[in-house]
């Protein structure tokens, strides 16, 4: 549950700590089900980040049963019972009136309007008209230079009805920015994705039979590099629904600071009031969440050995000489043939020969098939950025950022001393490699 209140068109008042007013430009889709009215259909930061490098935090298993709920989740907010909502939250290990498992894998959050006689504790202080459910991970989300990527992931069945305003979140543990909402509903059947860092991004995705089918939401977090290729504290935030990227946000400062998972039933407030005087139902189920480290050490070296020929990437005659273009030859062991590999997040790198300490660059930052792979001094541009993807079984492809061609063999030589360039990828052998770490 964000510290949102509703929005008019554009201009968006919320109350957290203070009351203050923002305009936000918005961008409405749609999802339902065949149909999207996306501009784009772009594909997935997560695919761009090595498998190997994920770790499970959460793997979907918790709401089977109350003993691995309990031991994974917290019952009512961090802070308390109240928010800034009209629910008081209830629920313990011996009180599931508000909060229960369903027998499937799946859990229930039910808020039932059962005024109270104090209002909430929690600014804008509002009267107290249900009496509802929300829990918290007891693992926090931390997005640092360890695990610079995050992926968290739910299955919804979130309610739309006027006055009803089911979320999912996260929101920093020491202060307050920043905040990400992965998915909050705000009295209707938009779903709005926001990235707070004292300045707000939203999103609104139409959702149909977002109440009564189960949708798949998720977010991808890639800390981001400054320009010297040291980590700045700017995370990448990317928002799915069903599959779909529906918006891309940068938060600032969202780096190093932990934060809470919330999964709550909210009620009137920024969704609208009154509320419904019958029981309302939040279904959750499937919450994953997963880490991910940077796959190569950025302090060793590595050989990259083409698959087709056997035959490393390496400077010829162990040339210290800016834009001579790269060959292949039999591994002898020389720093001419070794490369460090530097994270440029979001699932890009920056090969550097450990002889030279240029980098692995397209001649003239060229997007035609065929064009040399030279070595050339550091830049911080895109055609000496690649993204390097696993095949499987220890083989990836390497594409430049720039032309999104693949580094290959001319003519799929195995002569030693033929020369490296860019080619449409066709999985080709000659178009694949063997990352070997020499150290």
């Amino acid at each position: 549950m964000t510290h949102t209140q509703k929005m008019s068109t554009v201009c968006l008042a919320l109350t957290s700590a203070a009351l203050f007013s923002f305009c936000s430009k918005q961008t409405l889709t749609q999802i339902n089900g065949q149909q999207s009215m996306l501009a784009s259909n772009k594909t997935s930061t997560t695919a761009q980040i090595l498998s190997s490098s994920w770790e499970t935090v959460t793997d979907g298993s918790s709401l089977t049963n109350y003993t691995s709920f309990e031991s994974e989740w917290n019952y009512l907010y961090p802070w308390g019972s109240d928010h800034n909502g009209t629910a008081r939250m209830y629920g313990s290990s011996t009180d599931h009136s508000q909060i229960y498992l369903n027998g499937d894998g799946s859990l229930t959050l039910k808020a039932t309007y059962q005024p109270d006689s104090l209002p909430s504790n929690k600014d804008p202080y509002l009267p107290i008209h249900y009496h509802s459910g929300t829990i918290y991970s007891k693992h926090q989300v931390l997005i640092d230079s360890i695990y610079p990527y995050w992926e968290i992931s739910v299955d919804l069945q979130a309610p739309t009805a006027s006055g009803t305003w089911p979320a999912f979140w996260i929101t920093a543990v020491n202060s307050w920015p920043p905040e990400s909402d992965i998915v909050e509903v705000k009295g209707s059947t938009s779903i709005w994705q926001n990235t707070y860092d004292g300045n707000w991004q939203t999103k609104l995705t139409t959702v149909n039979n977002a109440a009564t089918t189960w949708h798949h939401y998720k977010a991808v977090y890639n800390r981001l590099k400054n320009a010297n290729g040291s980590w700045s504290n700017s995370v990448e935030c990317q928002y799915f629904i069903d599959g779909v990227l529906t918006a891309t946000h940068v938060g600032n400062n969202f780096a190093n600071a932990p934060y809470w998972l919330i999964i709550d039933l909210q009620m009137e407030g920024a969704s609208g009031s009154p509320g419904p005087q019958t029981d309302t139902y939040f279904k959750v189920k499937n919450v994953v969440m997963r880490k991910g480290k940077t796959p190569f050490d950025p302090n060793a070296s590595y050989k990259l050995v083409n698959v087709n020929s056997g035959q490393v990437l390496a400077v010829p005659s162990a040339s210290t000489t800016q834009g001579i273009t790269l060959i292949q030859w039999p591994w002898l062991g020389g720093t001419e043939q070794q490369w460090q590999i530097g994270d440029q997040g979001s699932g890009y790198y920056v090969l550097t020969n450990r002889n030279s300490g240029q980098l692995v660059d397209v001649k003239n930052a060229s997007t035609t098939q065929g064009a040399a792979v030279i070595q050339w001094p550091s830049t911080g541009s895109n055609n000496q950025m690649w993204q390097i993807s696993r095949v499987g079984n220890g083989i990836y492809n390497v594409k430049n950022r720039n032309s999104g061609l693949a580094l290959d063999m001319a003519n799929a030589s195995k002569a030693q001393g033929d020369t490296a360039i860019q080619w449409p990828y066709q999985s080709g052998a000659n178009q694949q490699w063997q990352i070997i770490s020499q150290q």
